[in-house]
């Protein structure tokens, strides 16, 4: 990924956004010597993070085609942009990242998903555990 679109801090054009769109592919190919299910998981998650629910993500794949864990890959990767800072916006409360989520259950993410996702978060995740496994 060229360093200026990275670090840019205005809104990317339609064709900075293609060439954006390729990090998914780039991360497919590194990984594509991982071997066992441990590289077919991580290829599918790298390939697939962006796509939608509702079909309307990078590559147009209904995120119901794919295995589950790409959609809460997809829910975490957007909870964590949102709540970081970034040149062109502050970083966002959990309130309003957690809305977010919730808002966009049904079209950009897994209903079942979200439902899981904001119950944990809400009730306050045991990241010790989720370490341990």
């Amino acid at each position: 990924m060229p360093t200026a679109l990275l670090s840019k801090c205005g809104k990317l054009n339609k064709h900075e956004h293609e060439i954006v769109k390729l990090h998914t592919i780039y991360g497919f190919k590194i990984l594509e010597s991982v071997p066992n299910e441990r590289g077919k998981f991580a290829r599918t998650v790298s390939l697939f993070h962006h796509e939608r629910f509702d079909g309307q993500g990078y590559w147009g794949v209904k995120s119901s085609e794919l295995p589950p864990y790409v959609g809460i890959v997809s829910i975490c990767d957007v909870y964590v942009a949102l709540r970081s800072a970034r040149c062109y916006k502050t970083a966002w409360s959990k309130e309003e990242a957690l809305a977010y989520v919730q808002n966009h259950a049904g079209t950009q993410f897994c209903p079942k998903l979200v439902e899981i996702f904001l119950s944990m978060e809400r009730n306050g995740l045991d990241y010790n555990y989720v370490n341990s496994v």
